[in-house]
């Protein structure tokens, strides 16, 4: 028997509509209704039939520029505000409850700036408005937040911080419950997009406000996660951020002896806009180590994220020697982990890491990949050489904290000092980066075009640049294709072979420095 086929009846078949994050249907008449009205939710829909000039249009007040790849920043008052903070507050809201089909509560926390706190609030408004509860810890460092995301299972975490800019920059850092931070590509484009509509809608169900103190909590984490440490002299450098109340704060419930500078916060710091660790800093903990016979000393940056680490004669490590000692450290704890580091670190790191019987894992050096090795691969611990050390403990998140108390648990099971046991690690002759401006990007894709063809007979790696490994000795190479920088490092078994390979790598570029 053969069957007809009845024509499909459009109304009938045609796909039901919800504004995003809403339960309830809408007529394809409200729908289009609320199109013509700006309705911020519409930017969010699959049904959006509006062009690129709609998207363009918005509240002149809400400059576009803010929007960045992996935050929202600008300067305070004329770019980031109340009025513009509360509409980004909003405009998130609307984004988390429209992709993740959520209302869970977002942590927020912020850093020292005298115009934080503030902001703070005021973005917990505009959450509150789109319908999501908001929860403040007031400030506090971005590991801390991150823990009190997981241990309240909430949907999201902001942090309003500058980072070390001058003190008249602000933002936000927005991170989802899986630890990723939310990017430009996968929501910050959107939250400016509604940010910048004139007539934000006000939510039917308002959200609620609550504050949390999460530090003794935090405090019990970390340290239950270390074995018994022995009586060490630690100086502690805050850089006039949080993190110098915070650390001391941790410490105390430990036998170690903390020595403090720059750890009263100061809203204002003068070290900020400063390189970090900035030259007073520097000065300071090198000075406090040796007039206190210190074992160890740490400076943690302004906003709390990135570290650097003394030996007990002043001198800094490098962050692929701290790293070593820290998954050195990780691995007697617990072998068989895996454990990430930026391509650039010297090759006594993975020698030391499958020698305590470990998994390295290479990545590039960009934070996003170094995270994602955690989050997606399963990594443990990972760092990269300008300072930050991450943990799977904190969802990939960066914890100086953390980084700290297995360098004290390092010191406690060892009769070496510091000194000696970074030594060991840094057993090889590295140049460290070294920046190379060209006289125009071209010269500079030139000279690494150049570099290609001249280094024949050798292993090639086009992870995030190209690394060149010879038998005795290995170099990696970076150029941005809008950029007039060539960044190299060299690393060779003495400072002979470091030396002379560098010279070889250098001359090459030094030809294209002064062509025209």
């Amino acid at each position: 028997m053969q069957m007809t086929v009845k024509p499909a009846d459009n109304h009938d078949d045609a796909p039901k509509r919800k504004c995003p994050g809403e339960r309830y249907e809408i007529s394809e008449a409200i729908c289009k209704a609320r199109q013509a009205n700006r309705y911020p939710k519409c930017l969010l829909c699959t049904f959006f039939s509006g062009g690129a000039d709609d998207l363009a249009t918005g509240d002149p007040k809400v400059k576009k520029s803010i929007f960045r790849s992996d935050a929202i920043v600008g300067e305070v008052p004329d770019e980031i505000n109340d009025y513009v903070m509360l509409k980004i507050g909003y405009a998130t809201g609307q984004v988390i409850k429209a992709q993740r089909h959520s209302t869970r509560p977002v942590v927020i926390a912020c850093d020292k700036r005298e115009n934080s706190r503030n902001l703070s609030r005021i973005f917990g408004e505009g959450l509150k408005s789109a319908g999501i509860n908001a929860v403040n810890l007031g400030p506090a460092t971005p590991d801390m937040l991150r823990f009190a995301m997981a241990e309240h299972d909430m949907e999201a975490a902001a942090f309003i911080s500058g980072c070390n800019a001058k003190a008249e920059i602000n933002g936000i850092r927005i991170i989802s419950r899986d630890g990723r931070p939310i990017l430009f590509k996968n929501g910050i484009e959107k939250i400016g997009l509604i940010a910048r509509r004139m007539k934000p809608a006000k939510s039917r169900s308002h959200g609620r406000s609550q504050t949390i103190r999460i530090l003794p909590a935090y405090r019990s984490f970390l340290i239950g996660l270390m074995p018994q440490l022995k009586s060490l002299k630690v100086v502690i450098d805050g850089s006039g951020g949080i993190g110098g109340e915070v650390i001391p704060y941790i410490l105390g419930k430990t036998q170690l002896d903390v020595i403090k500078s720059h750890c009263e916060p100061d809203a204002g710091s003068e070290l900020l806009g400063l390189r970090f660790p900035a030259g007073p800093v520097n000065t300071s903990v090198q000075g406090l180590i040796g007039e206190n016979n210190a074992h160890l000393g740490m400076a943690i940056d302004y906003d709390g994220d990135l570290c650097t680490f003394y030996d007990e004669k002043g001198n800094a490590l490098r962050s692929d020697v701290a790293g070593a000692l820290i998954a050195r450290e990780l691995l007697e704890l617990k072998p068989d982990l895996k454990i990430a580091y930026d391509l650039r670190s010297s090759a006594a790191f993975r020698e030391e890491v499958l020698r305590g019987g470990g998994q390295p894992i290479q990545t590039s050096p960009a934070t996003g990949p170094i995270r994602e090795a955690i989050i997606a691969k399963g990594a443990e611990y990972a760092f990269d050489i300008d300072g930050r050390h991450l943990f799977k403990a904190f969802r990939g998140g960066e914890s100086p904290p953390l980084a700290l108390l297995l360098l004290c648990s390092a010191l406690s099971r060892n009769q070496s000092p510091l000194s000696a046991m970074a030594k060991h690690v840094a057993r090889y002759a590295y140049s460290g980066v070294v920046s190379h401006e060209m006289p125009t990007p071209e010269k500079a894709d030139a000279a690494v075009k150049d570099l290609c063809r001249t280094f024949t007979d050798c292993q090639k790696d086009d992870t995030d640049g190209l690394t060149f490994r010879f038998p005795s000795w290995w170099f990696h190479v970076k150029h941005n294709p809008e950029s007039r920088l060539i960044r190299i490092c060299v690393e060779g078994p003495t400072e002979k072979e470091e030396r002379n390979g560098r010279r070889a790598v250098e001359e090459i570029i030094r030809k294209y420095q002064h062509r025209r």
